[in-house]
């Protein structure tokens, strides 16, 4: 199997959890989502628009994470912009000396502070494969050329990302049993007879991994739990997994073993 595999790295990162509400929580690593948001950027499909072709919706994504994680926060100001904001007509928000402040029942730009969690200095490597021999086409030519329809970011647009494209690999499935994997690992892989509470790992749940587009709606589809390691990245993580659950690559005269979310 052909895989695109490139890095991607960036000063600062915010990949939203999506049931936070009043602190912006991000996620450590990109979800699968955000990976296909991504690439998608980078071949010019139209934003959202792309959940309708089951070809690109169905790609495959791995992500390895190459940097420590390390954690800040930020004090943003969120100013509501969009839609008009209609109050009780007993109500009033006064705000001295500032313009924006809803002076009406009926008026824009309600302003408020968020907590917006950042990561920083980041670093993933991404693995890509699509069954569309002309999306993965386009994508390597335009991963190689540096020639991107609208400029990568990392989950918030004033987070630009590099993108370093590392090159086409052929995939070696493995079979089931113990192996040492690399990148973020999805728990649907893993063996049934594995009691994951012992391990000591990280594991979130509920991470977004498809999004369903019908009628210019997006809805999440379908979540997953995926398991990683927050310190010892160099070193990955040895679990017994289903069969060709677990792919082998070559990578600059290193093995490099890779779940797909």
């Amino acid at each position: 199997m052909e895989t695109l595999v490139f890095d991607v790295s960036g000063n600062f990162a915010h990949f939203r959890a999506y049931d936070t509400t009043r602190e912006n929580i991000s996620y450590p690593f990109p979800s699968r989502t955000a990976i296909l948001g991504l690439t998608g950027a980078v071949l010019g499909l139209r934003r959202n628009e792309y959940w309708s072709n089951e070809d690109y919706k169905n790609s495959m994504v791995s992500i390895r994470i190459l940097n420590p994680i390390w954690r800040s926060k930020m004090l943003v100001n969120y100013l509501q912009t969009k839609t008009t904001l209609s109050l009780p007509n007993r109500l009033r928000i006064i705000m001295p000396g500032d313009p924006l402040g809803v002076k009406t029942s009926d008026s824009r730009g309600f302003n408020a502070q968020i907590f917006l969690n950042i990561l920083r200095n980041v670093k993933f490597r991404v693995y890509f494969h699509c069954e569309d021999s002309q999306i993965m086409e386009n994508l390597e030519e335009r991963l190689t050329n540096n020639k991107y329809c609208y400029p990568p970011y990392l989950g918030h647009a004033n987070m630009l990302a590099k993108i370093h494209f590392i090159g086409n690999y052929k995939s070696i499935s493995q079979d089931s049993g113990m192996h040492e994997v690399h990148s973020i690992i999805n728990t649907e892989a893993i063996g049934d007879d594995i009691n994951l509470d012992i391990f000591g790992f990280t594991i979130i749940y509920n991470i977004p991994h498809t999004l369903k587009y019908k009628n210019s709606l997006i809805s999440l589809e379908k979540t997953v739990n995926i398991i990683f390691k927050e310190t010892d990245i160099e070193d990955g993580i040895k679990l017994s997994f289903k069969n060709n659950r677990v792919f082998k690559y070559q990578i600059n005269d290193k093995e490099e073993n890779i779940v797909f979310l």
